[in-house]
């Protein structure tokens, strides 16, 4: 699936933490020979790999080992595009190097050296300072708004004096957060306007940084002098209390907002209940059937340790399952329980349709059509929807 290059710090939005190089060649496109000095190999093996087919899903695949040292990267169920052969060096994973690239940021910028503050516990980077009040300057990786929210937050319970904070695009950073920088006197800067990457991983200033930098000493020119008679750093607590209570509420209505269920896809929830009736004709030999765990862990809701103990398994055999169903619908389990509702509407509709046909006296169409045969009885359990019980031979 061929996708229009984004680019080196587009590409940090997303990748940062650790991709295949077959992710950062999609991403980084005619400048990944350039960006790979800022590269650093990771200790670990990669669990899934972007799809290689030349009409593919799009989607990851996920990585199993054939035999030694053979590896195949599957798709998430049987009607997926086809498995492909990968060798060892296609699973090596490549983070930033992000040491070496502050230090050219540093170098791009004529930053000076870092003043030794520490960051606390924000995940930030210092890059150096700026000026003559020596400004702290760092780098941040976000990954997500809401991730940048917070780490704007702690980064100012550690540093409350005025600083530069650097990201690679600018694209997590969101109104809020710009104004809650401004109102501390501090500036944002995306390095995707700022900065430009040259061969080798060398890094060079553009023309826009330096307004932006411009920006940020009239800032600090405009900072509330002190009153007489209060010690230095009292206005710059005050503000920061102020500051922490509105990241308080900002915080709260960016949790509430994570929190309330996203909206139902009903052609997604149609493809998850046809997969789940072919899981249900499968159940016949099989300890723990995906269909029973698929009930218990999402229709019922229940936790892993539970559903192991009403499959009648063992909690480790459950996580195993819980992993082919996440695979089987190519959906996280707790994306699945966003669905619990319309699949209930669809299981308790198509049960009424089949026994209302039978009431009738309508002969099926063809054996088992109805999936009910005469060692089964229908029962319905404290969660409205129709469970099918095996009678008691004796």
């Amino acid at each position: 699936m061929s996708r229009k290059p984004k680019g080196f710090w587009r590409a940090l939005d997303r990748l940062a933490g650790g991709a295949v190089m077959a992710e950062w060649t999609r991403e980084l496109g005619d400048e990944l020979e350039r960006a790979q000095p800022l590269l650093r190999l990771l200790p670990d093996l990669a669990a899934t790999h972007p799809c290689m087919n030349v009409l593919g899903c799009g989607e990851p695949h996920w990585v199993e080992e054939i035999e030694t040292g053979r590896w195949a990267a599957v798709g998430g169920s049987e009607h997926s595009c086809p498995p492909f052969r990968l060798e060892r060096k296609d699973l090596f994973l490549f983070g930033l190097d992000t040491g070496r690239l502050c230090s050219r940021i540093a170098g791009a910028l004529g930053l000076g050296g870092v003043n030794g503050r520490k960051v606390g516990q924000a995940r930030a980077e210092v890059v150096g300072t700026y000026g003559a009040a020596a400004s702290p300057v760092y780098l941040m990786l976000p990954g997500d708004s809401a991730r940048m929210m917070r780490e704007v937050e702690r980064l100012f319970g550690a540093q409350p004096d005025p600083f530069v904070l650097l990201t690679p695009t600018g694209v997590h950073c969101s109104p809020e957060v710009e104004t809650m920088l401004r109102r501390q006197c501090c500036m944002h800067i995306a390095l995707s306007s700022a900065v430009v990457l040259g061969p080798g991983g060398t890094l060079a200033a553009t023309a826009a940084v330096e307004p932006l930098l411009a920006e940020f000493e009239r800032r600090l020119a405009d900072r509330p002098k002190v009153a007489t008679g209060l010690k230095p750093g009292d206005a710059t607590k005050a503000q920061t209390e102020e500051l922490k209570a509105e990241l308080w509420k900002v915080a709260e209505a960016i949790k509430h907002a994570a929190a309330a269920p996203p909206p139902i896809n009903q052609g997604e929830a149609e493809r998850i209940f046809a997969v789940l009736q072919r899981l249900r004709s499968k159940r016949a030999g099989m300890l723990a059937p995906l269909y029973d765990v698929f009930v218990a862990t999402v229709l019922e809701g229940r936790s892993q340790r539970a559903a192991a103990k009403s499959c009648h398994c063992s909690p480790a055999l459950l996580s195993k399952r819980v992993g082919e169903l996440e695979q089987e619908f190519r959906l996280p389990l707790k994306q699945l329980q966003n669905y619990t509702q319309p699949l209930l509407e669809m299981e308790t509709s198509v049960k009424g349709q089949r026994y209302a046909r039978k009431n009738r006296g309508a002969p099926p169409d063809e054996t088992g059509q109805y999936e009910d045969d005469d060692s089964q009885t229908t029962g319905e359990d404290d969660d409205g929807y129709l469970r099918e019980e095996r009678q008691d031979d004796s």
